[in-house]
């Protein structure tokens, strides 16, 4: 808010799409626009995932570069659509979440009550949204910059709707839930991946303790077997 960035690049985990999707759910409500980077798609893909990037940049409205970071794949495309969006401002009006409907009336007086007062560079109804979910910064922010006697309205309106904070969630869930039902489709049923299988072994009970002897083995041999050696080249040829 404060340094008010011309682009935000959000990278998110494409196997956990829609975990990640809240981060970019809560940018969204602010100013600057949003590049979408979709990281770990080789991972996706091992788990059973599919997730259409293009489908995904339609459904939010801001672009979304499929990637692979750890082999390079897609990070020059990713900054070349940040650089792209400096220059030339965003394409499309991104589709921005909504509070549940039952509280959408408190948001639209709490955004009437403190409109006058929000003090630079903060956006109103970000503002109104952060009160809801009890942000104490926000919160101790707005206290101050209201008069005295506006305060007091604005307190009881909180108080009356103090699980307002779940409805602002539920409704940034229903929007990742309307954003990812043509994007993603999940393993199918019964599918076991190979870190699964793993997961089986190296965490059971039992298993799981042969496992770390036997690595913890093989560290230790490691270091006799080739440490010691290297030990005493090195104090007699280095040191």
């Amino acid at each position: 808010i404060r340094e008010q960035p011309d682009v935000v690049i959000v990278v998110v985990n494409a196997a956990s799409l829609e975990r990640n999707l809240y981060l970019v759910a809560e940018l969204l409500a602010l100013p600057a626009p949003l590049v979408i980077g979709l990281n770990m798609m080789d991972v996706a893909k091992q788990q059973g995932f599919e997730v259409d990037p293009q489908a995904l940049e339609e459904a939010i409205g801001v672009p979304v570069i499929a990637m692979t970071a750890t082999r390079n794949e897609g990070v020059h495309e990713l900054v070349n659509a940040a650089l792209d969006i400096v220059r030339h401002g965003p394409n499309h009006e991104p589709s921005h979440p909504e509070i549940r409907e039952d509280h959408r009336q408190v948001l639209a007086r709490l955004q009437a009550l403190i409109a006058q007062y929000v003090p630079e560079p903060y956006p109103v109804d970000w503002v109104a949204l952060k009160l809801l979910e009890g942000d104490q910064e926000i919160t101790a922010l707005i206290k101050e910059a209201l008069p005295k006697d506006h305060w007091p309205e604005v307190e009881a309106l909180l108080a009356q709707h103090e699980d307002a904070f779940l409805a602002v969630a539920s409704g940034r869930y229903e929007w990742i839930r309307r954003v990812t039902a043509g994007v993603l489709k999940r393993p199918r049923p019964g599918r076991i991946s190979l870190t699964q299988r793993l997961d089986s072994v190296a965490t059971h009970p039992f298993l799981g303790l042969i496992v770390l002897a036997a690595v913890l083995a093989v560290i230790f041999g490691l270091t006799y077997s080739v440490g010691s050696p290297l030990q005493e080249l090195m104090a007699a040829y280095v040191v």
